[in-house]
């Protein structure tokens, strides 16, 4: 995380997009979504590591996250925000002129001495997903907040529009013997469970983490690669 934390930075590409540069975190976004079209939000489970910290979290505090309407619709409201700025950024500034993917890094490093501010900042940020964690349950942040699962919802819904080949949980419900053990270790807080007896793996909120699939001594589930037999992720 202390080395990607401008990458991911909602921030850092708001500034650069106001003085015509593409960062890093601006190419990484662009790679989430387009590879989401093929690998849903495989990134959030194998490689995020803000969902790296959460899990480190919950070690000590696991327990399961419960479903906030208010909290879901006011991510959304906040990603549209946020993109808005960025768009206004850009065109306020007369539109990108250069790509520096390395722009607020030292050799490629994120944390450094740069403004004496590189720390704090990061320091704060790891305390909020940390508090959130315990307070609010297992990858709280990635459903209250996270500025990056649209990019990857939506690419993935772009993906299954299209028709095209995409890994996703591929579930047979005849060999359920409803253990609940995929629901219990689910890092989502999903129910899993009912995914399965529905037939229904398309769900926004998997990050493809293969948990459940590692639990099922039925192999009910299993992540796979291809064109799913139904509309639903079947």
């Amino acid at each position: 995380m202390p080395i990607t934390f401008i990458y991911v930075s909602p921030v850092i590409i708001i500034l650069d997009s106001a003085v015509g540069i593409i960062s890093g975190s601006f190419i990484l976004f662009c790679i989430l979504f387009l590879s989401s079209i093929f690998t849903g939000r495989l990134f959030c489970a194998w490689l995020c590591p803000a969902g790296g910290a959460q899990e480190c979290v919950m070690s000590a505090a696991n327990k399961a996250v419960k479903y906030s309407r208010p909290l879901h619709i006011l991510r959304h409201v906040i990603w549209i925000v946020w993109l808005s700025v960025i768009i206004y950024a850009a065109i306020s500034s007369g539109g990108y002129r250069s790509v520096e993917p390395f722009n607020h890094s030292y050799m490629g490093l994120s944390l450094h001495t740069e403004g004496g501010m590189a720390y704090p900042i990061y320091f704060v940020v790891l305390a909020i997903i940390v508090i959130l964690t315990i307070v609010l349950g297992r990858r709280s942040a990635c459903h209250s907040f996270c500025h990056m699962a649209n990019f990857m919802v939506l690419g993935k819904k772009l993906g299954k529009l299209l028709h095209l080949p995409r890994v996703y949980l591929k579930m047979d419900s005849t060999e359920c013997i409803s253990c609940k053990k995929c629901t219990l270790v689910c890092p989502m807080s999903l129910d899993v469970e009912e995914m399965v007896k529905q037939q229904k793996s398309d769900n926004p909120y998997c990050i493809l983490c293969g948990d459940c699939s590692q639990v099922c001594s039925k192999d009910v589930i299993r992540l796979s690669f291809g064109k799913p037999d139904g509309v639903d992720g079947r």
